[in-house]
């Protein structure tokens, strides 16, 4: 596989979604191997009886397991914006204006994907990923914690592509404190599944 996808992806960048699952599912398939092979030594190192340490060992495997299935799992129905559109959307940003994309969100009743997510002075606008999500809900839970950390923001969601590239043209900085605008960075990056 060529070196651009096995390179490090963070969050908010293109292509984080394909990456991470590539690492849950990586990481899973170590952790079985892992447990497998304290199991195995332990049973070859107590005449092959299984009640021993590592068959203790290759149990406590199962923790970071499922923790790592658990991402993926989360992840799993959601895929990456397509090269050619992130480029397209990339070029219409102005100079101060952050792009985020592939995002999938978490709180503690919904799993929210948004395609896209721009971020200057005092603005951020979103555009919806996955069709037939509670965009309502979204907005509204975004938009709440923004407005918390960054009392100056205003937020907005869109579901179609051509509106949200509109609201991107109009999109101007204004002048934000700089602890402000890194509150609201931080609040939207601790929300992105890792």
């Amino acid at each position: 596989m060529s070196e651009k996808v096995w390179k490090k992806k963070e969050k908010g960048e293109h292509g984080f979604i394909s990456y991470r699952k590539r690492r849950y599912l990586i990481a899973m398939g170590s952790y079985v191997l892992t447990g497998l092979g304290i199991f195995v030594i332990g049973l070859l190192t107590n005449h092959m009886s299984p009640k021993n340490m590592g068959s203790v060992l290759a149990m406590l495997m199962s923790l970071p397991f499922a923790k790592a299935a658990v991402g993926f799992l989360i992840l799993a129905p959601y895929k990456d914006v397509s090269e050619e559109n992130y480029k397209k959307i990339d070029g219409l940003c102005k100079p101060g204006v952050m792009l985020y994309s592939d995002l999938v969100f978490t709180s503690t009743e919904k799993v929210m994907n948004l395609s896209f997510l721009a971020e200057t002075d005092g603005t951020v606008i979103g555009l919806v990923g996955k069709p037939n999500q509670n965009v309502q809900y979204i907005e509204e839970y975004l938009g709440k914690g923004i407005r918390n950390w960054g009392y100056s923001y205003s937020f907005r969601l869109y579901q179609d592509e051509g509106e949200f590239i509109k609201e991107m043209g109009k999109l101007e900085p204004k002048d934000i404190p700089v602890e402000e605008k890194k509150q609201v960075k931080d609040y939207l990056m601790s929300l992105i599944v890792c």
